[in-house]
């Protein structure tokens, strides 16, 4: 990826592109779908769910997110199996329980921002996406989410990971969603074709529903990711632990001590922050390639300058 790149559906979505390219040179995506028509959960759920929660008292709702919380992801999930992700939207509800206004909500359901910015030492971390910098006025909630969405998150996160994968496997991937035309002519059209009766991409299931069956596409959505929680805990924990020492944290100017709890807490299986340690361990590992590793080989040893 030539960056420590920390999407974790890179990796599925390298080993797809790599399944496809068995049979096919060129595949077509649905990049774009998303953003443009409302797609993403988050564009329903957290409008409603701040809506409703600014009515409350801070405190209430801050120790209502905290209890959430104390729940791993995977534990909420057991009692729902068949709404697939239920305990990580859940934990996404309870962040935006934590915020004061659209801007904090939108920020902490995208972002490890609030974590780098605390285990990072004496870096000023600030987010690519500001709500407040990209707004249409008049417009809701819902749509500058997306907004914001389309002109960040698409093209440095979703198109970035499906171009190097694809590329990757000499697969040749492309959108047609987003040709042109149609983004622009989708910017035009009014929230109520797009999200409509609690769900989204209304207008593209009415286009869908002329050419398949309806129950190939009315299923809950579901995110493109691997059990990376559990990974670390079993195959991948040694390598994680690698990553995670002292010596090798303070190295890249990371909070050691704070990290660290955090690592312990996952192994013991609490807490929700497999997907900010994926971050962490991708820096990392980058890190130890291409910065660390480089300087040593770029760099005689002793015994070698000795010598000359």
């Amino acid at each position: 990826y030539d960056e420590p790149f920390a999407d974790i559906s890179a990796i599925p979505t390298y080993l797809v592109s790599k399944f496809a390219r068995k049979d096919v040179t060129v595949a077509l995506s649905g990049d774009g779908g998303d953003e443009m028509l409302g797609g993403y959960q988050r564009y329903l759920s957290a409008p409603q769910i701040w809506n409703k929660a600014k009515h409350f008292p801070a405190p209430l709702r801050y120790i209502t997110s905290y209890l959430i919380k104390t729940i791993p992801p995977h534990r909420w999930s057991e009692l729902r199996p068949s709404h697939p992700q239920f305990g990580e939207r859940l934990h996404k509800a309870a962040k935006i329980l934590n915020q004061n206004n659209e801007i904090a909500c939108y920020e902490s359901i995208l972002s490890q921002t609030d974590h780098l910015k605390k285990w990072f030492q004496d870096i000023n971390i600030s987010p690519i996406m500001q709500l407040h910098d990209h707004k249409i006025e008049g417009a809701s909630f819902a749509e500058n989410m997306m907004l914001n969405d389309a002109m960040f998150y698409l093209p440095y996160d979703i198109l970035t990971k499906v171009d190097r994968a694809t590329m990757a496997v000499s697969l040749e991937g492309r959108a047609p969603l987003l040709d042109s035309r149609i983004f622009e002519y989708v910017w035009t059209l009014p929230k109520t074709y797009k999200i409509r009766d609690g769900q989204g991409k209304w207008l593209l299931r009415q286009v869908l529903e002329q050419h398949v069956p309806k129950e190939l596409f009315e299923r809950p959505k579901q995110g493109f990711s691997i059990p990376v929680g559990e990974w670390l805990r079993t195959d991948l924990r040694d390598w994680a632990e690698s990553l995670l020492n002292t010596a090798a944290l303070e190295q890249n100017g990371l909070n050691a001590l704070q990290i660290q709890n955090i690592w312990r807490r996952h192994c013991r299986g609490q807490g929700s922050d497999a997907t900010f340690l994926w971050t962490i361990l991708t820096y990392q590992a980058w890190s130890q390639k291409w910065m660390h590793n480089a300087k040593t080989a770029n760099c005689p040893s002793q015994s070698a300058r000795a010598t000359a």
